[in-house]
């Protein structure tokens, strides 16, 4: 079994039922093994992860793939050509994509991708899209639970604290000179309030496009 018939069964399952349960699939005496991820916060995919790890282990596969469909950014500017910051799962201008990876115990990983358009009731795809760049995915059982955990808490604190610090220069940039030694403590707090209230606009500029009805676990499931 090779990734391309992986990728014609997922296909055909997403057009026939309209919806796509992430899944694990690995080959095993001739048959497949096909194990749904199925969780609903963090610690349930920490669990069901370490059990599938297990799984794959207990049987020595080499190689075995994964198959979700997923939401991405169309758009990481807005119009104003300011930098955007959210998760894909939230965003109104989001599209839909089959992500199907081929993980290998020899790490010569494949990943490919397709968009997805719904029109009444129908599912269509994009010609396929493949990558040699793997994303870092916490389905990839070879790789370190904890250096996945680092790796993700380091991208949404740098994403924040991209914000926050580009925001903040902008604000400042025409009123850092005008505080100096003689500068009152009324007008230094007269100018902090300002300073929050401006950051305050441009969180709000910053939701502008997201959406209000997100599923209450909102984690990615790539």
């Amino acid at each position: 079994m090779e990734i391309e018939d992986i990728i014609k069964i997922q296909k055909a399952e997403l057009e026939s039922t309209k919806d796509l349960l992430a899944k694990i699939i690995f080959e095993k005496d001739s048959g497949l093994t096909v194990i749904g991820l199925m969780f609903r916060n963090n610690s349930e995919k920490t669990f069901m992860r370490r059990a599938v790890l297990n799984a794959l282990r207990n049987q020595n596969i080499e190689k075995y793939w994964f198959a979700s469909t997923a939401w991405y950014l169309t758009e990481n500017v807005n119009e104003k050509g300011k930098q955007l910051y959210r998760q894909p799962s939230r965003d109104v201008n989001r599209k839909e994509c089959l992500i199907i990876i081929e993980f290998r115990k020899d790490k010569n990983n494949k990943m490919f991708f397709f968009d997805i358009q719904r029109k009444n009731d129908t599912i269509t795809f994009s010609e396929e899209k493949s990558s040699t760049k793997i994303m870092d995915s916490y389905w990839d059982l070879w790789e370190s639970e904890h250096q996945l955990d680092i790796k993700n808490d380091e991208y949404v604190t740098g994403v924040n604290k991209a914000f926050i610090t580009n925001s903040l220069k902008e604000i400042m940039k025409d009123k850092i000179n005008l505080i100096n030694d003689e500068t009152s403590e009324e007008d230094i707090a007269k100018m902090a309030m300002e300073t929050m209230k401006e950051f305050m606009e441009k969180v709000k500029e910053q939701d502008k496009t997201l959406l209000e009805d997100v599923d209450k676990f909102d984690d990615d499931n790539a």
